[in-house]
């Protein structure tokens, strides 16, 4: 149906183009496309959530559109290609709205305007991320405005002699990372830059991948002129230091620091709000995937930190858990394991489950071991993912993680962090002490971290004595001192 769809206003477009500027017209029968001009249709940024949905606006009181009853169809077709179709960023927004398809939702738009095209790209992704085949999406939206007409994903892979077969299998041939696993490519539109001596057109990209199974998608751009693919961060997709987009009133997100991570050059204090709830754990060694949410460890153990506002007013109960833990990794996940942990309840100070079982099949075969919790404010899920072929090499370490999660607030200092994770480190090492001190800052593997010391005060509390010396880093990685051996900062160890 897809296809008869796109063929149909192919037609119609090509009947409507003929007679907006068919041969033989007189001067005021031409549409003027001037003072065309990026419009809004949604501009909110409420929460969590950033929801830019745009259109094209035009001139309706000049002749040239009276015999269209003051309407000029093209542009009321794109727009109603924005706001109408099923599955584009209006009908999105709309289920996000009415449904629960996630907890937070980015909808971000970039307007691109020349004198000859007028042209709107538009992103989606919702957190949590449940079915990206579905919801994290990208459009691009082009029109021609000399020409008075919509220029289709056709028609521009045409003018490079380029099919979307071809791009595809040739983002498969040039795909080298090992830890994911391919799944699809599709080529959803397309930017047209006027360069000096000819136009320049990149294609946009939808790219499903798998991180063991668990299904993500990422955006990404190929310059044929360059023969280059260019991955696209999904909070900025175009840097406006690079790209020449206008600056809307009020303005997009593109030009606000405050949404997006930071760009070169900026500081990353201007460039995100802190969210609502933060979820913290001992994550030495491992390498972050996304900033505060998602690490890995050698390529093998995936782990996710995630909180959401409260969705269930009834505590969970066995039922209701299995219900909501499907929901997140999907219907087929074989669950070995579901219950009321005591350890994790006293640590956490809330009920808490932990959560055992098995995604995939054969050799895409993964183990999981989650908790999942619930405090008045928020629901908060702690997601680790082991390859299959090696849950018994890395079973300290999810324990390990695991024990060492915690629940802070944007109230909380950095500090009153630090010393927890510190504190936790002294349990494992099993040592005591009654003080904490912070003892400076220091860079350890190139990156910033908080010194501390523990120790007792003598019985007369005049004398603070200093037994032990650990690290904090920004990333929450946590390093100890062992004097006797040297001076030397070592990772602790996670088993």
């Amino acid at each position: 149906m897809k296809k008869t769809h796109n063929i149909i206003i192919g037609v119609l477009l090509a009947f409507i183009s003929i007679g907006l500027t068919g041969c033989g017209s007189s001067k005021e029968d031409l549409i003027d496309n001037s003072e065309t001009e990026i419009g809004i249709i949604y501009q909110e940024y409420d929460n969590n959530d950033i929801v830019e949905i745009l259109m094209i606006s035009y001139d309706g009181q000049q002749k040239a559109l009276e015999q269209y009853n003051w309407k000029n169809p093209v542009l009321e077709m794109l727009n109603n290609e924005i706001k109408l179709s099923s599955d584009g960023p209006v009908q999105i927004y709309q289920a996000y709205r009415d449904e629960f398809i996630g907890n937070s939702i980015e909808i971000r738009s970039y307007p691109f305007v020349d004198e000859d095209y007028i042209q709107i790209v538009t992103s989606c992704v919702v957190f949590p991320s449940l079915q990206p085949d579905l919801y994290d999406r990208m459009w691009s939206y082009n029109f021609d405005k000399k020409e008075n007409k919509i220029i289709e994903l056709d028609d521009a892979l045409g003018d490079y002699n380029l099919t979307q077969d071809e791009i595809s299998r040739l983002f498969t041939e040039q795909y080298t990372d090992e830890e994911t696993k391919l799944v699809s490519v599709e080529v959803v539109g397309f930017v047209i830059h006027n360069m000096p001596g000819k136009p320049v057109t990149n294609f946009l990209l939808e790219v499903m991948r798998e991180n063991y199974s668990d299904p993500y998608k990422d955006f990404a751009m190929y310059a044929p002129d360059y023969d280059e693919f260019i991955w696209l961060a999904p909070d900025c997709l175009f840097d406006p230091d690079v790209y020449d987009m206008p600056q809307l009133d009020p303005l997009l997100a593109y030009n606000r620091a405050d949404l997006r991570w930071p760009i070169d050059g900026e500081s990353e204090e201007s460039a995100s709000e802190e969210s609502d709830y933060i979820l913290a754990a001992d994550i030495t060694g491992f390498d972050e995937l996304s900033p505060g949410s998602e690490y890995m460890l050698d390529g093998l153990l995936y782990v996710s930190l995630q909180s959401f506002p409260v969705l269930n007013d009834e505590m969970y109960d066995e039922a209701s858990m299995t219900e909501r833990i499907k929901l997140l990794k999907g219907d087929d996940i074989r669950i070995s394991s579901l219950a009321l942990s005591d350890d994790y309840t006293a640590q956490l100070t809330y009920p808490t489950w932990l959560i055992v079982y098995e995604t995939g099949q054969n050799e895409d075969t993964a183990q999981c071991a989650d908790l999942y919790f619930q405090t008045y404010t928020g629901e908060h899920w702690v997601h680790t993912v082991t390859a299959a072929n090696f849950i018994e090499d890395y079973q300290d370490k999810v324990t390990a993680l695991l024990t060492s999660t915690m629940l802070t607030t944007p109230g909380d200092s950095v500090d009153d962090i630090n010393t927890t994770l510190v504190q936790n480190a002294l349990e494992k090492q099993e040592h005591e002490a009654s003080v904490i001190v912070m003892t400076g800052e220091e860079t350890i593997n190139g990156e910033h971290c908080c010194t501390y010391s523990a120790g007792d005060y003598s019985a007369d509390g005049a004398k603070y004595t200093a037994m032990y010396h650990y690290a904090v880093s920004d990333s929450q990685a946590v390093y100890y001192m062992d004097i006797i051996e040297g001076p030397d900062w070592l990772p602790l160890e996670s088993d």
